[in-house]
């Protein structure tokens, strides 16, 4: 089984990023298999949501996103 290490997370701030006028947050990422092939990308996260959260949470939400990404199901 692959192990996936999330390396480095980056947040930025994006205010108002055309759609609805809403403040988001633009949180990248990279990931790295054992064998260092890496997955690289970003999220979005709603500022007020974003504010509520910890960094755990923010990892989760990566880690959600990755799974549902390469087709798999994210169950709680």
């Amino acid at each position: 089984m692959n192990d996936l290490q999330i390396g480095t997370i980056s947040i930025a701030d994006n205010n108002d990023l055309g759609n609805s006028g809403v403040t988001m947050r633009q949180v990248n990422y990279l990931a790295t298999y054992d064998d260092h092939t890496h997955l690289e990308g970003f999220i979005l996260i709603n500022d007020n949501d974003f504010a509520a959260m910890s960094m755990n949470d923010v990892k989760v939400q990566i880690q959600k996103s990755i799974v549902t990404n390469l087709g798999g199901t994210v169950t709680k």
